[in-house]
């Protein structure tokens, strides 16, 4: 009920989905009127929902079902397994308005949700030739390699960065170029974290680790640089575009 989301959740349901590209899925809850009257306290006409999407199996629910409990339940992902990811967890509130009370009680709502995690695309526009001293270095876009560490696999549904985060770092990612591709201009396949906050410089500083190889014509040389990122966390359900 409204103002009550710090008590254990009058109802809770289970539903499948089916797995569609449409952006809105529909689902139905049986109420009862006995259900109807303890989610819409007299004279209220409205309750409070918590979606939560795609929890990964085994994740059982708390038994004190309050909101802030339920925004503690902690999950965990696999992001640097082989592309694609496959489903991301996703979390919601919104509210219930209710249709009637009494004659084939109902009540409807729509509600929106956010991915629990924040996706990074990295752009890198490389110089075709640098002049070093007469010597002309031509860069090979098509054999760059990309790296990102410091990242998280675990989180609580409140979105916040947790205390005890799983690190991991992304293996090395060649950059897939389409067939007939001659520009500069490199956009790599997204990467995935939990939120996660750092400090500047400090051990756990998320950062891209490149390689672009160089040639004169007779010497190929790797060369590396590393790209850190100019905040200082990454948040729920953000899509950072770096270039």
């Amino acid at each position: 009920p409204m103002g009550k989301t710090n008590e254990p959740a009058v109802l809770y349901n289970s539903t499948p989905i089916t797995t569609s590209k449409e952006m809105t899925e529909s689902f139905n809850v049986p109420l009862d009127e006995t259900l109807l009257s303890r989610l819409f306290v007299y004279p209220q006409e409205k309750c409070k929902v918590f979606l939560i999407v795609n929890l990964p199996e085994g994740i059982a629910l708390p038994t004190d079902t309050s909101l802030d409990n339920l925004k503690k339940i902690a999950v965990e992902a696999n992001f640097s397994a082989p592309l694609p990811v496959g489903t991301f967890v996703m979390t919601g509130e919104g509210e219930a308005n209710l249709q009637s009370r009494t004659l084939n009680p109902a009540a409807t709502g729509t509600i929106g949700v956010d991915r629990l995690a924040a996706k990074l695309v990295l752009n890198v526009n490389t110089t075709n030739t640098y002049d070093d001293a007469g010597t002309i270095w031509t860069s090979e876009p098509e054999s760059m390699k990309v790296s990102l560490f410091n990242c998280v696999n675990n989180a609580e549904l409140s979105g916040v960065p947790v205390d005890n985060p799983i690190r991991f770092d992304y293996p090395q990612r060649d950059f897939d170029r389409t067939p007939g591709e001659t520009h500069t201009d490199c956009v790599f396949d997204p990467f995935y974290t939990y939120p996660i906050e750092w400090t500047p410089g400090g051990e756990t500083e998320p950062y891209f680790f490149i390689m672009l190889p160089w040639t004169d014509g007779t010497t190929r040389k790797p060369c590396y640089y590393k790209v850190i990122l100019s905040d200082t966390h990454l948040d729920s359900n953000n899509w950072y575009n770096l270039n």
